[in-house]
């Protein structure tokens, strides 16, 4: 039988939603019953009370030994200040760790109600565990709240039959006591027996500069020095007012580096009672020093020799003036060749700390404040070169403790002018030339310059006659020179022009009349705007203006004058034909 084909249609069951069990809430804490909070907080303040008792006991113990200790150490060996400031800042380590051990923590952090009923349970082993659950059931009870409470009755009614606080042992703390007590005794006893030395001595342990009390007292008065090589300087100190001034004493001199050590005896000042002291001239090298006057020791002082900055290193940087067009170039640390008005920027740094630094300059007689850098060693400056008078230069420099440089460099400058322009006339043209009214002279020239011509005048001015009534002898008077005009010819600037100028505006000067002479000469300008402009000048040259008759009358004689030479010329050629002739006949003739 086929079970498949009687089956009716697959029927779908829906899927159940899960709904979450709800949570109890939490039973609310269950008050402790006031003997159990009594009987734990009487643990809590025990066991703080014996931190700070135990605390105190070893801070007395510690201040003690320290006192009694380092006071005996500072008297037999009299330690120096940073010995002494050592054992303070362990001294003040080992007190602050003190402190916070035994004092600072028991306070911040008492114990809390399960630490001190676990201390509890210890003391007293048939409170088995039923303590500390009490405590931990009834700030957050589980199951039945009167189970709990039930619990916590019992605990009260055993607690009530106990002391806690006997589960807090003190006895460790019995030897501890006698310890510190005896001795901070025998420390106040060694104090009280030597007063007033024991103030001195505590005055010294908490870190004062004052001596030990000795029989005698040594005063230093010269102390430490910074002095430059080759000062002299006196070692000096003075036995303190009533107390014992001995016939001699001595000064003993440590030198820096290991490099030896010497004792100098000394005796009295005889114009100064209780005075000692030690002239030492020329002082090369640095050394320390103190003073033994009978039983008393001076502090130890310190003798430095500062020495002057020097340059570690130097640059120079040459800045020619703008209107040349040259770029900056680095120069070396020598003899300095630079173009006036340019400027020289330098730059060094120096093997010190520096407090003022400057340039002296040579042959202007000037000095130029340097800048100091925020390393304080780094020094820059700008020096204008000047168009004349600079010879050289040095870098004078005063480090922090006032000591200057020594042998300081000098370095020398060149100064290259900036020279003024040069003006050639082309070759063919007399000095002196003569003119027509009508005519326009013309002029033939070249002007160059090492940079650039900026301009370019034709300077004319007219020769007055000689003064009416005169005589042309010895007695004479000199011609009366006019005004001069400057006239400007267009220019496009360069470093070299040549021109072909004709002065075409002659009519209109007033001056280009017949019978007058007129001095002409060229002037340029270059374009230095810092120590110029340089002007150069050629020579002086003349134009004489004549009359029509005297201008033919001038060609007519260099006609006859050309025609004069011409024949001369000829005359001189014949008679060199004539006497090549003969040579020719005297060497073919027969010998």
């Amino acid at each position: 039988m086929n079970l498949k084909s009687k089956a009716g249609p697959a029927v779908k069951i829906p899927v159940r939603k899960k709904t979450p069990l709800k949570t109890r809430p939490a039973n609310p804490p269950v008050p402790l019953p006031r003997i159990i909070l009594s009987q734990l907080n009487g643990v809590s303040h025990k066991v703080t009370a014996v931190a700070l008792r135990e605390g105190f006991l070893w801070l007395l113990l510690a201040v003690s030994g320290i006192v009694l200790v380092q006071c005996t150490l500072d008297w037999l060996f009299d330690l120096a200040w940073h010995i002494r400031l050592i054992f303070a800042i362990l001294d003040l380590g080992l007190l602050g760790w003190l402190s916070y051990r035994y004092i600072f923590l028991p306070l911040q952090k008492p114990l809390s109600p399960e630490q001190a009923a676990l201390r509890a349970e210890l003391k007293y082993p048939a409170l088995r565990t039923s303590l500390i659950s009490a405590v931990q059931l009834a700030k957050n009870p589980e199951g039945s709240t009167r189970m709990v409470e039930i619990l916590i009755q019992q605990v009260a009614k055993r607690a009530a039959q106990m002391d806690f606080r006997q589960a807090v042992d003190a006895n460790h703390l019995k030897k501890l006591t006698i310890g510190a007590f005896s001795v901070a005794v025998v420390t106040a006893g060694l104090g009280a027996a030597f007063m007033p030395k024991t103030i001195v001595l505590i005055e010294r342990l908490l870190l004062s500069t004052i001596q030990l009390p000795t029989q005698t007292i040594v005063v230093d008065v010269s102390g430490d020095f910074k002095v430059p090589a080759g000062e002299t300087i006196e070692l000096k100190a003075q036995v303190k007012e009533g107390t014992v001034i001995p016939k001699s004493g001595s000064v003993t001199i440590d030198y820096d580096g290991g490099k030896g050590s010497q004792t100098v005896t000394l005796t009295p000042k005889a114009s100064e009672p209780g005075a000692f002291a030690l002239t030492i001239p020329n002082v090369q090298q640095g050394f320390t020093y103190r003073f033994r006057l009978n039983d008393g020791r001076g502090n130890e002082f310190k003798v430095t020799i500062l020495h002057g900055p020097t340059l570690a290193k130097v640059n120079f940087e040459a800045n020619p003036p703008a209107y040349t067009g040259l770029q900056k170039t680095s120069l070396p640390p020598g003899n300095i060749t630079i173009i006036a008005g340019g400027t020289l920027h330098i730059e060094g740094k120096a093997d010190q700390d520096l407090k003022s630094a400057v340039v002296q300059l040579k042959g202007v007689d000037k000095q130029i404040q340097m800048a100091i850098g925020g390393d304080s060693r780094t020094v820059t400056a700008d020096v204008q070169i000047p168009a004349q008078g600079l010879e050289a230069f040095s870098i004078s420099m005063l480090n922090t403790d006032g000591i200057p440089s020594p042998n300081n460099t000098l370095y020398h400058v060149t100064v290259t002018p900036d020279k003024p322009p040069e003006i050639t006339f082309a070759a063919g043209q007399a000095e002196d030339l003569t003119f027509v009214e009508t005519d326009r002279p013309r002029i033939l020239f070249k002007v160059i310059d090492d940079f650039q011509v900026a301009k370019v005048f034709l300077c004319v001015q007219p020769i007055a006659a000689t003064a009416e009534g005169s005589d042309e002898g010895p007695n004479a008077q000199a011609p009366k020179e006019e005004a001069i005009q400057r006239i400007p010819i267009p220019i496009t600037p360069a470093a070299a022009l040549n021109f072909d100028y004709i002065w075409k505006t002659a009519g209109d000067s007033g001056i280009w009349k017949e019978g007058k002479t007129v001095s002409y000469w060229i002037e340029a300008e270059d374009n230095n705007n810092v120590t110029g402009p340089g002007v150069g000048k050629s020579g002086k040259r003349q134009w004489r203006i004549i009359s029509i008759a005297e201008k033919q009358k001038e060609l007519k004689d260099k006609e006859k004058e050309i025609a004069d030479k011409m024949d001369e010329i000829a005359k001189k050629e014949q008679e060199l034909q004539q006497s090549l002739g003969n040579q020719i006949k005297q060497e073919s003739a027969p010998k």
